[in-house]
């Protein structure tokens, strides 16, 4: 509605179509979280990604993985065990 306010010649035929809306998790410090669930052994935590989910998959998928397979240490900033 406000582009069509700045541009109404644009939208003098447009009809909506469709529209969808999704929720993004984030934590109160807007880092992500990720770690071992504190009651299911099997199971991980890999949330609160927020607006920059695609940009941190990439790096979040190797620090659970490398958490995993090597048990390297999840960094502090964004490990479940922060909170």
């Amino acid at each position: 509605n406000r582009l069509s306010g700045v541009y109404p010649s644009l939208f003098e035929h447009a009809t909506l179509v469709d529209q969808w809306a999704g929720v993004r998790a984030s934590s109160p410090n807007k880092k992500p979280i990720l770690g071992r669930h504190p009651d299911h052994e099997h199971m991980f935590i890999f949330t609160a990604l927020g607006s920059k989910g695609l940009l941190y998959s990439a790096y979040l998928g190797k620090a659970l993985t490398d958490y995993i397979l090597k048990g390297s240490a999840i960094p502090k900033e964004i490990s479940l065990n922060r909170f």
